[in-house]
């Protein structure tokens, strides 16, 4: 638009346009231009309030991203098959800490289906296990995390 209105006055002058004129038309484009300026001076600050507000937004979602990582929290809601949390329960049991195979013979199941509950528990960082008595088993003991989905879920 301003480059429009400069040119007609380029051809205006050439066509012998008054001083008067030019003034005129010189103003006309000075307020624009001005106006121009204002506006392109607000859109950078509304750029550079956007950029400030996108730079916060990445922190925090690095941030939790961050906390989902290390905190693997268990909530209430998650759900584990029946076998599991029978699992659960016997671990949480005070005594002897039973083995995966005597854990079997409790709660009458295959041991493969007792290693099955066994291995989703461990990828959920609920057990982990300790040791291998020859003679007894693999011996299993609740994590941090999973006395705490204990203690919460009321399971002991």
């Amino acid at each position: 638009m301003l480059v429009e209105l400069i040119d007609s006055l380029i051809n205006e002058v050439g066509a012998g346009i008054n001083a008067a004129t030019i003034r005129a038309r010189l103003l006309s484009l000075r307020e624009q231009a001005e106006a121009v300026e204002a506006q392109l001076k607000q859109a950078n600050a509304d750029l550079e309030g956007a950029h400030a507000d996108l730079q916060s937004a990445r922190a925090e979602l690095q941030r939790l991203q961050i906390y989902v990582q290390h905190e693997k929290v268990v909530t209430k809601q998650e759900a584990f098959e029946d076998g599991a949390v029978k699992l659960l329960q016997l671990l949480s049991s005070e005594g002897r800490r039973p083995t995966l195979e005597e854990m079997a013979t409790q709660l009458g199941v295959k041991q493969v289906e007792a290693q099955y509950h066994a291995n989703a528990l461990v990828e959920k960082d609920m057990i982990e296990m300790v040791a291998y008595i020859r003679g007894r088993g693999t011996v299993y003991v609740l994590t941090a995390k999973g006395t705490a989905y204990v203690v919460e879920n009321k399971l002991v």
